[in-house]
């Protein structure tokens, strides 16, 4: 029976953003996980620190379930109610995965076999037993990692399709089984790799979808997928929202798809605060900050798109190196910083990018 379903400088160069004038100076490492001061922190270490996409994905999940209090052992009692598994080195399959991180984390893997400290993850969000999803076909995620899974005692659904568009339809499939869906969310299923664009409105409406159980599908910018144009015609009430500028969507895309709304800014840095201001409307206690531009940085930007949707907390992107006038005046409304989280280790977000965006506002 089927088990029940939870439910570079490259770069810098070429996006148009500025830096504030504002001087800062180094500061101490942020505080760390578990310490009575707000929300807790991804642990990776002091500012030299540079890790793995797959261990930064379990650093994540740590910071967003604690351990189990009580006799009983880590190996006996689950807290998460399954886990999704994402290949670590292409993003495609994992773009629509956030829709799923509501009650569980995101942990990156090799193809072909889960690394030391994902499997110990495993043990310590699920126990013994328990669901866990693997993203995209046996090219993704080959039979191995299936296998060691079932080995484990995990019972393993793989949610896949011919391409990653009908990958983000299985997905969205799954998350119907919860219950129905009132929004979708439509984003471009492609794009320039170099500098992030292809992934960058998938991840910020990344968090709207593990907060509010949102779908996100994947269509060619010129033309609605016929898999996406079929889905969407049965399912009417569904609101569909267009995430993304007419470079990553075009209007007859979105006419296509019957779109309620739009949400868009003149660049990805911009569509990301009005993510923030349009789709995440609660008041923003704070910030989850991600790089939106390096080409490897969606792999730690999107598991932790649930540990912002944890604290409702919006998802702003910097480039690499700056930080864009959209983010830096979203985390400053009212002239008073807003508390920030970060994710990626520091070559994806610098120290001094940190410092300043913790710092008070000019």
């Amino acid at each position: 029976m089927r088990p029940s379903r939870l439910l570079g400088a490259l770069v810098a160069a070429a996006v148009a953003v500025t830096l504030s004038p504002l001087t800062v100076t180094a500061q101490p490492p942020p505080s760390r996980a578990g310490e009575d001061d707000g929300p807790p922190v991804i642990e990776i270490g002091p500012a030299t620190s540079v890790i793995s996409a797959i261990s930064h994905s379990v650093a994540v999940s740590r910071a967003r379930f604690a351990p189990v209090a009580g006799p009983q052992s880590v190996a006996q009692t689950a807290i998460a109610s399954h886990v999704v598994i994402a290949r670590s080195d292409v993003f495609a399959d994992a773009l629509a995965g956030t829709v799923l991180l509501g009650r569980g984390p995101m942990l990156l893997s090799d193809g072909d076999g889960l690394a030391e400290d994902v499997e110990e993850e495993l043990r310590r969000t699920l126990g013994d037993a328990g669901l866990v999803y693997l993203l995209g076909g046996e090219a993704a995620l080959g039979t191995g990692v299936a296998e060691e899974l079932v080995a484990l005692g995990y019972d393993v659904i793989r949610l896949s399709g011919p391409t990653r568009i009908e990958t983000a339809i299985a997905i969205a499939n799954e998350a119907e089984q919860v219950g129905a869906l009132t929004d979708v969310a439509l984003v471009r299923a492609d794009g320039p790799f170099i500098d992030g664009s292809a992934w960058a409105d998938s991840v910020t409406a990344g968090v709207w979808a593990a907060r509010d159980r949102v779908p996100v599908l994947l269509t060619p910018t010129e033309a609605l997928h016929p898999s996406v144009s079929a889905w969407l015609s049965e399912r009417p009430s569904v609101s569909r929202v267009v995430v993304g500028g007419v470079a990553a969507v075009t209007e007859e895309v979105a006419g296509a798809a019957s779109a309620d709304r739009r949400i868009a800014g003149s660049n990805r840095f911009s569509t990301a605060v009005a993510v923030s201001d349009e789709l995440l409307t609660t008041d923003q206690a704070g910030y989850v900050i991600a790089n939106g531009s390096d080409p490897d940085a969606w792999a730690f930007a999107l598991p932790a798109t649930g540990y912002a949707a944890d604290l409702s907390w919006p998802m702003l992107l910097v480039a690499q190196g700056v930080i864009p006038a959209e983010t830096g005046e979203a985390t400053c409304r009212d002239g008073v910083r807003a508390p920030a989280r970060f994710v990626g280790d520091y070559t994806m977000i610098s120290a001094m990018q940190r410092d300043f965006l913790e710092s008070p506002c000019p």
